[in-house]
């Protein structure tokens, strides 16, 4: 019989609960799907009035809204369900901080995370291999990229105020957002400094869902479309003011990102940013778990993506003639890395600099 410390409790609490975290997520993904939050919406019910709603067996529903409100998204009195806070502004439609989209693309990942050991031995991803022979699925897409939506409504207000884009009536900044999905960033960029110029490279059946936001946001005279592969169409020359490529490089090996660099320094007028955001990882590349944990997202999906290090960033940086590289941090362990294109022959000597975003999430905090 083993006898355990009880130095040892704490910790083994933790693994206990690391094993067994898919039993959370999976609460969450089936309701989601059965549109139980929404059914809650305009009023609390009991276990059977929402069966009934909702066409489920009565008992073994209520043992999934008791696990609800254990993990906080709803609240019980007198056996009747009622969401919290939290539940109506994230996981019902309309709400202002709605993740939905979001959740639902974690729970298809769910697939290709199974077969993590194939792509550990193999190096290869299994997602590939599973899609291959199937037909595009428009339906997923569209998830995917209304999940970028939350996620960049989400990162918007932080991002703008890091870039310090005042408007100049006068002389307009031109940005360029290379892989831009829905173009969430540029649209509240926008909506803070109409004076802004956009243009917009994307895959054409991404800027087909991102040209119908922007019309509705009626921004069509302000953003330019390029459709496109990102690797392949021309980015232009001495043009732009400020390049981004916000969670692009995770998605390609080290030589494209080199590459797509290069094509951002030379999109790029003279004094003019390039603004890499994304994962950065530190201390080796143990840091951000976020991060480290996304990196193994990527090794399952990508050819060759990954998240990067600090270091190698500022690398593409510097080969491609950027000086001044900074880091600058964000919240949800997101981070900017930003370059400047010298003016003139004489490029400036500096150190590296990094600062930390004192701004909370407007979005989930009450703003949108």
């Amino acid at each position: 019989m083993k006898i355990i410390s009880s130095t040892l409790t704490d910790n083994i609490e933790s693994l206990k609960a690391l094993a067994r975290g898919y039993w959370g997520s999976q609460a969450l993904f089936v309701s989601l799907r059965f549109g139980l939050f929404e059914a809650l919406a305009g009023k609390a019910l009991t276990a059977l009035q929402l069966s009934e709603k909702l066409r489920l067996n009565s008992d073994a529903l209520k043992q999934l809204l008791n696990a609800l409100v254990a993990l906080g998204l709803l609240a019980k009195a007198n056996e009747n369900y009622a969401l919290t806070s939290l539940a109506r502004r994230c996981l019902v439609k309309g709400g202002d901080a709605y993740l939905g989209n979001l959740i639902r693309h974690q729970e298809h990942l769910l697939t290709y995370w199974l077969h993590l050991d194939e792509a550990v031995r193999t190096g290869k991803p299994p997602a590939f291999r599973m899609a291959d022979g199937q037909k595009d699925n428009p339906e997923r897409r569209k998830i995917f990229i209304e999940a970028m939506e939350d996620l960049g409504c989400l990162s918007a207000p932080e991002i703008y105020s890091a870039l310090n884009l005042t408007p100049a009536a006068n002389d307009p900044t031109k940005l360029l957002d290379v892989g831009s999905g829905p173009a969430t960033l540029p649209r509240y960029f926008l909506k803070q400094n109409p004076d802004l110029r956009v243009t917009i490279i994307d895959l054409p059946q991404v800027t087909e869902i991102a040209k119908e936001k922007i019309a509705q946001d009626n921004l069509t005279d302000q953003i330019t479309l390029l459709p496109g592969d990102l690797r392949e169409i021309d980015w232009g020359s001495s043009e732009f003011d400020l390049v981004l490529l916000s969670n692009i490089i995770h998605m390609y090996d080290p030589e494209t990102n080199r590459r797509l660099v290069k094509k951002a320094a030379c999109a790029l007028k003279e004094g003019g940013r390039l603004v890499i955001h994304d994962y950065v990882l530190r201390q080796e590349g143990t840091l951000p778990l976020d991060g480290v944990l996304f990196s193994l997202n990527m090794l399952i999906g990508t050819a060759g993506g990954k998240s990067y290090q600090e270091d190698e960033i500022t690398g593409w940086l510097s080969e491609a003639g950027f000086s001044c590289p900074e880091r600058v941090d964000l919240a949800a362990s997101h981070s900017l890395m930003i370059g400047e294109k010298p003016s003139g022959v004489t490029r400036r000597k500096c150190g590296q600099k990094v600062r930390t975003q004192g701004i909370k999430d407007s979005r989930v905090l009450g703003g949108k």
